[in-house]
């Protein structure tokens, strides 16, 4: 006759226990949120705000990075209604932005890296009348993460 081997029913029933614990403190940890810090968030949040003046229009589009990992900004689109002429004259904060026009937009172009929790302020001084005082208009803002994937964020403002 053959002697058929196994576990021990003692031994087996260690295991089991021994596996239920860890399935089970992987889902408490997942649910009281302690791996939250392990898992990547990449999240920015926009806010644009306008003053309208005779002469001068101040734009601030606030960014910040309420994410965990670092974002760099590749472009701030810009919607005015008017469009723009040889008499629009624009001046940005930060000076490292580049900025183009084309017909009614307003493309601020640049390498900003934002860190988490960094706030940047970009402003925008507007010589000429571009936007109209209650209509809403768009701010998009093209971000890549760390590992190259682009994204887009948009916010509404109005003047």
């Amino acid at each position: 006759m053959r002697k058929v081997l196994g576990l021990n029913p003692i031994t087996a029933t260690f295991f089991l226990i021994i596996a239920s614990v860890i399935v089970g403190a992987l889902f408490v940890g997942w649910q009281a949120g302690w791996f939250k810090a392990v898992a990547r968030d990449v999240s920015l949040l926009v806010h644009a705000d306008i003053a309208v003046s005779r002469d001068v229009e101040q734009v601030v589009i606030t960014l910040k990075n309420t994410g965990n990992v670092k974002v760099k900004i590749l472009e701030v689109e810009l919607e005015a209604d008017k469009g723009f002429n040889a008499s629009t004259s624009l001046e940005t904060y930060p000076e490292i932005l580049t900025v183009k026009v084309e017909g009614k937009f307003i493309k601020l172009l640049g390498g900003l890296e934002l860190d988490p929790g960094d706030k940047v302020s970009i402003s925008l001084r507007v010589y000429g009348m571009a936007w109209t005082v209650g209509r809403k208009y768009l701010v998009s803002v093209e971000y890549e993460d760390e590992l190259g994937n682009k994204l887009v964020e948009v916010e509404s403002f109005v003047p």
